[in-house]
């Protein structure tokens, strides 16, 4: 048996070979001319449920803002037989949350706590003493709808009417025989608050300077003190977190 490999036929099998490459590669790109790439479909987040996640620059839009308050209140007592007023606590705390379907609109929920002096007004009982000055607390729940400019900004300018119950307990404290003890006298109202203010907002925390005035009536008849204001001008300023 002859196993040379003539020329010729080494020069055959090259051609066999390059034709057997040349057809892989036309039915290759036959089928990738073939092939369509469907086109990009937007998602509609409302029709399909899926919840769309804020963006973390603008979530301070429509998540819940805890603040805490601390300040001080003056009221007006040159019409009143309350005197010598000094301030003592004046704390809170609240929620305040945008309207997401209404610009420039949000709500404000606030617990606020005043704890305040005057001169006492009524003398002491027999055998008993009393201290020079009766406490007046101010326990306060408010509501009000807050208007903002501008709308989306970490600076914002508010505006905020609403409408506040107190529980206010005047109260002083004696002894009689030594033996300790108080006289108290509650009062419950109700009535409208304003105030106006200015804060700023990051993506975490929010500082707040806000002016409420906060007109109460009050009447203390154990204290010989008929309905008068115990309301006032308040500084308040707030330092909160968002949810």
């Amino acid at each position: 048996m002859n196993n040379k490999i003539h020329s010729s036929d080494l020069l055959l099998i090259i051609l066999l070979f390059g034709m057997t490459g040349i057809c892989f590669a036309e039915e290759s790109t036959g089928d990738t001319d073939q092939v369509q790439l469907e086109p990009y479909e937007e998602i509609n987040y409302e029709d399909s449920g899926v919840v769309k996640l804020p963006d973390p620059e603008n979530k301070k839009f429509s998540t819940p803002i805890l603040q805490f308050f601390i300040g001080s209140i003056e009221t007006d007592t040159s019409e009143s037989v309350l005197g010598g007023e000094s301030t003592i606590l004046n704390l809170g705390f609240g929620v305040h949350q945008d309207f997401i379907d209404y610009d420039h609109l949000g709500f404000d929920f606030d617990v606020l706590m005043l704890i305040r002096e005057y001169d006492t007004t009524i003398a002491a009982p027999p055998f008993s003493s009393i201290s020079d000055e009766m406490t007046l607390d101010t326990f306060a729940i408010t509501a009000g709808v807050r208007g903002f400019i501008p709308e989306e900004s970490r600076f914002r300018a508010f505006a905020t009417i609403g409408l506040g119950l107190y529980f206010n307990k005047l109260h002083v404290t004696g002894s009689t025989f030594g033996l300790p003890g108080s006289i108290e006298d509650d009062d419950t109202e109700m009535n409208l608050f304003y105030a106006v203010g200015i804060e700023y907002i990051s993506t975490e925390y929010s500082f707040q300077l806000q002016y409420r005035d906060m007109p109460i009536d009050g009447g203390f008849p154990t204290f010989n003190v008929p309905s008068t204001d115990i309301g006032g001008s308040m500084w308040l300023l707030g330092f909160g977190f968002l949810w």
